[in-house]
């Protein structure tokens, strides 16, 4: 499973760091991002468990940061 969201996230060191607070928080969890995107994408691959969007959202937001799943 696959989920993309669209961030306020410009620059390299900020979503190197959420990636690195993601990885610890859903460890069966695969992130990767795309600045170079228009939309600013990051990316959450899952091969055995659910993602809880909500989570992910809630926890990028308390960083101060927008964030919605692309549709």
């Amino acid at each position: 499973m696959i989920e993309v969201f669209t961030t306020s996230l410009r620059e390299s060191m900020n979503i190197t760091m959420l990636e690195s607070w993601l990885m610890i928080l859903f460890p069966n969890l695969e992130f990767n991002s795309d600045l170079a995107d228009q939309e600013h994408v990051l990316r959450v691959h899952s091969s055995n468990e659910p993602i809880n969007n909500d989570e992910i959202m809630a926890f990028t937001k308390s960083l101060g940061y927008d964030i919605q799943i692309l549709e």
